[in-house]
């Protein structure tokens, strides 16, 4: 998994509001100790904020963030892409003319992505990704890649970088993604892709 951007604002706060909880945490961990007449070693209470924050950080990271409750008060706004998506792409290699079967895995936490989309004939996993969800209507997911064909592929078939921008239509009954990919030097070829999940 990576880092991936995002145009969310909660990058900024969360850290902030999970700073403020560990502190809390410690605090309330301290006076319980003292109520019960517990004595324990400086070496381990002062590190307790930082200990706090690691926890819930990472508690957050990869759980809360996925909980409707935090999206319900609007504290997340990214969205949770992960998931094992099905569905084609057409190419320009063969003038559009087949819907190649494809599958997209997407892990995620609040702040790492693995995007791995697989094809009959090859393989690629992400390097960067960007998700936007500026326009309340649509979500992007924008990413770098690196190709591997498969060895019995055919030989025209290159290890390449290539670029994928899909969206997600927030008003859609159904969750899908929909976009186009561009594969640099070495393939040169383009195309458009269909995902369900």
């Amino acid at each position: 998994m990576h880092d991936y951007s995002t145009d969310s604002e909660e990058r900024k706060w969360i850290p902030v509001y999970l700073a403020v909880l560990s502190i809390l945490l410690a605090w309330l961990l301290s006076s319980i100790l003292s109520y019960l007449s517990i004595s324990i070693p400086w070496m381990i209470d002062a590190p307790s904020v930082v200990g706090f924050y690691g926890i819930t950080y990472v508690l957050f990271d990869r759980y809360l963030w996925k909980m409707p409750f935090f999206r319900t008060i609007r504290l997340v706004n990214i969205p949770d892409l992960s998931g094992t998506w099905q569905g084609y792409l057409v190419s320009s290699y063969d003038e559009h003319a087949k819907q190649h079967e494809t599958t997209l895995l997407i892990s995620q936490t609040w702040s790492k992505i693995s995007i791995i989309l697989r094809t009959k004939h090859s393989s690629s996993r992400s390097m960067m990704a960007s998700i936007e969800g500026g326009d309340p209507n649509v979500i992007r997911l924008m990413y770098g890649y690196l190709n591997e064909p498969n060895p019995e592929s055919a030989s025209t078939m290159v290890i390449h970088l290539g670029t994928a921008c899909l969206k997600m239509h927030n008003n859609s009954p159904d969750q899908s993604l929909d976009g186009e990919y561009y594969a640099g030097r070495g393939r040169m070829n383009y195309g458009g892709m269909h995902f369900k999940r």
